[in-house]
């Protein structure tokens, strides 16, 4: 019997010749899918010399409908569609300099919520017309009881995110799914303006709302800038990673560490964890970098293969209105997917149809017509964005007479999938993120 750590297990002799059959482990960390249809993923191990995730997938039937099928659930399908259309699904789209450029152009856009996470760290005070003012943004209702009529300024403190925090528009450590705006990630720093209750009211690099205290670590500017804005870090490439593996808590998909050495494949990283009274400490994880892809150093290059294998990864995971349960909702599993390439993109679907940002973000679109004009005559590269009213889609291609997408689909509890976009009959942009 063959056993591969955390992944799969062989669950048959095997002639020679043969190829060795595996079943997804339920505590997997890729390729994660609802327990109830764990039995029916079957991967094939592909030859040594190619990519891990190049594998035939069957099932679920979760993931695919609308016109898909369940080899369209496997992104290689789609790198290879790619490839056949004339696309290097390995060429850098944007180099790292041009994603930062990206980024900075993005928050000077001025209307789409980003704050760099040195600009958080440069924050010292704060007004009670700052914060009525953000609530407004938001949507929020800041009552003068959560946050008092406080005159001049108050001086803020600094937070690093030690276990996955829900984000929500009231004062609640059990909120009902519309309280629910959205999740941070460990170690994401944010400036903490008020507390009140067990919660924090707070405001991270694309978001604003109240945290629990209990996942907040309290820390000075230097430590934060350690956590929300490393020079040297590992991002978690896995769907999410489970303290079975070492680490002391969940990381989902995205979250940045800081290392602390690397020996060969071996690396150790710095997970931030909260004391008994608040503050930062934190505990050291070693992992091994190989081709299961649980962790990466640093970002992963901005490639068509890179971007298509990191959504897959979240195919057939539950929806989560703003996060709820640690799930994701439509815009988050984009930007979650662009985050593993070091994009800072709106967290909403609404800021997302607003990105025009610099010469790196190409826009058309404004109605239905429009779009599907483009679309019809023009090959788009897969992980191209298409957005309508309140949703957002990663786009795959045009294949036998009709054209498809991947994305977190449905109102309450359904699955990020691969569907046909005919579907859909009131779409609004195309975002193109390229030269």
């Amino acid at each position: 019997m063959t056993f591969m750590v955390g992944l799969f297990t062989c669950i048959s002799g095997i002639a020679q010749g043969a190829v060795e059959m595996y079943v997804m482990k339920q505590d997997a960390v890729d390729f994660q899918y609802p327990v109830s249809e764990i039995d029916s993923i079957v991967f094939y191990n592909p030859a040594p010399d190619t990519d891990p995730f190049d594998k035939q997938i069957t099932g679920p039937t979760v993931a695919y409908s609308d016109g898909a099928t369940a080899q369209m659930t496997n992104p290689f399908f789609w790198i290879r569609f790619a490839q056949g259309k004339g696309i290097n699904t390995d060429a850098a789209i944007l180099t790292p300099s041009e994603i930062v450029s990206f980024n900075q152009a993005m928050v000077n856009q001025g209307n789409l919520r980003l704050t760099l996470p040195t600009s958080l760290a440069n924050e010292t005070t704060v007004t009670r017309a700052q914060i009525s003012t953000l609530a407004t943004t938001y949507g929020y209702t800041i009552s003068t009881t959560q946050v008092p009529n406080f005159s001049g300024n108050r001086n803020v403190e600094y937070g690093i995110v030690t276990s996955f925090s829900q984000m929500t528009n009231i004062p609640t450590t059990s909120p009902a799914r519309n309280d629910c705006e959205t999740g941070l990630e460990v170690s994401e720093g944010v400036v903490i303006y008020y507390e009140y209750s067990n919660c924090y009211l707070v405001k991270s690099k694309n978001y604003f709302g109240w945290v629990p205290k209990s996942t907040i670590a309290t820390c000075s500017k230097g430590d934060f800038l350690q956590f929300a804005d490393p020079s040297n870090f590992v991002i978690v490439t896995a769907e999410r990673l489970q303290t079975s593996l070492g680490v002391p808590t969940m990381l989902r998909m995205g979250t940045k560490l800081p290392i602390v050495s690397q020996n060969g494949n071996f690396v150790t990283f710095r997970v931030p964890t909260r004391t008994g009274s608040g503050s930062l400490s934190s505990q050291e994880a070693t992992l091994l970098v190989d081709r299961n892809e649980y962790i990466h150093v640093g970002y992963l290059p901005y490639t068509t293969k890179n971007l298509l294998k990191q959504m897959f990864k979240m195919l057939g995971q539950p929806y989560g209105w703003g996060d709820q349960y640690s799930d994701r909702d439509c815009s988050s599993t984009l930007w979650t997917a662009y985050k593993c390439c070091g994009f800072l993109l709106p967290r909403n679907t609404g800021q997302q149809q607003n990105m025009n940002a610099g010469a790196y973000c190409k826009s058309v679109g404004a109605n239905h017509t429009a779009v599907m004009n483009a679309l019809n005559g023009t090959t788009y590269r897969p992980g191209t964005i298409i957005l309508m009213s309140g949703h957002v889609v990663m786009y795959l291609g045009y294949y036998n007479n009709a054209h498809y997408i991947i994305h977190q689909s449905g109102s309450s509890r359904s699955s990020c999938k691969v569907t046909g976009l005919s579907i859909y009959n009131a779409l609004t942009y195309i975002k193109a993120i390229e030269k």
